[in-house]
């Protein structure tokens, strides 16, 4: 079936602060003044610390290596199982992060006794946090896992490449089980993908502005669209990918049916690929927040990078 075109215009939405600035729109044409492409993907800020660890005495310059190399690894690893999403290194200028993912060896010291003498022993681990939603929390692993140095091992304190290898082989392991963690997957999908919607021309499909390549995924991709209303209630309704716009300006766009309603104002059995009072019922509220609910990569072949900066996986 062939799809309508989205309409070329934008139906503004305003935010309740202010009746000039398009918070949400029922449509995908560039909000002006923003100077952002709406097809944008949400980054998260990578950032790798050692500044307490037995190793911040190690010159800057290897500091510096050690953590790009580190924050490469994290990047080129999400990128494969998590490539809605924009991952970069933090303190990038140009880039205002929506998330963050911090890399942290910590340093836990406990007093041992040997032959009636204490000492201090310290074993060396090495954590993750991660910030989706304004408060960073602390991944959870076993204690083998975020393990990187035994209690009174030998560690390459004045071996720069040597603790460089010790971090890439222990994140790789961490990474594997992480990055396909429930945990991980829960707090990804708090990071907002758009503040908009559109409808097409004839109002028969709701479009998702993001094409399935945008997102790094080829099918299987459902979201979850957050209402928010004047009074402190939250209403919402969750969406599938069900094909794309084929022409116009906005062709590839996810056309998207309604899975899932929990909007109380209106009744609706799902599936169902169109509401008719939908309209009239989302510019009766003051934002539409839209998160993804479930996705599968797509991607094959190797991750590239640019000065630590992912770049569109080879297809």
């Amino acid at each position: 079936m062939k799809r309508e075109k989205p309409r070329q215009y934008c139906k503004q939405w305003p935010t309740r602060s202010s009746p000039l600035l398009l918070g949400v729109a029922i449509c995908l044409i560039a909000v002006a003044g923003t100077g952002l492409a709406q097809t944008e993907r949400p980054t998260v800020a990578v950032s790798f610390d050692m500044s307490q660890s037995p190793f911040a005495g190690m010159s800057a310059a290897d500091r510096d290596d050690i953590a790009q190399a580190v924050v490469d690894k994290l990047a080129t690893s999400a990128t494969r199982r998590w490539g809605f999403l924009d991952w970069v290194p933090a303190g990038n200028g140009s880039v205002t992060a929506d998330a963050a993912w911090t890399i942290k060896i910590e340093v836990e010291v406990k007093t041992i006794t040997v032959n009636g003498v204490e000492f201090p022993a310290e074993t060396v681990y090495l954590n993750h946090y991660a910030d989706t939603d304004g408060q960073a929390v602390r991944l959870h692993q076993s204690d083998e896992a975020q393990r990187l140095y035994d209690m009174g091992a030998p560690r390459p304190l004045q071996d720069p490449q040597g603790l460089k290898e010790d971090l890439l082989k222990k994140l790789g392991e961490q990474l594997d089980q992480l990055l396909n963690g429930r945990q991980v997957e829960q707090a990804l999908f708090k990071v907002q993908l758009s503040d908009q919607l559109m409808f097409d021309e004839n109002n028969e499909h709701i479009i998702v502005p993001f094409r399935l390549s945008d997102l790094r995924a080829e099918q299987e991709v459902q979201f979850k669209v957050r209402l928010v209303p004047v009074q402190a209630v939250r209403d919402d309704f969750e969406l599938e990918e069900d094909g794309a716009v084929d022409e116009g300006e906005h062709e590839g766009y996810i056309i998207a049916r309604i899975i899932d309603w929990s909007v109380r104002s209106i009744d609706v059995s799902t599936p169902e690929d169109w509401v008719p009072e939908l309209p009239a019922l989302m510019s009766s509220f003051d934002a539409a927040h839209v998160f993804l609910q479930d996705y599968s990569p797509s991607l094959s072949g190797a991750v590239n990078t640019d000065d630590g900066v992912v770049l569109d996986p080879e297809q």
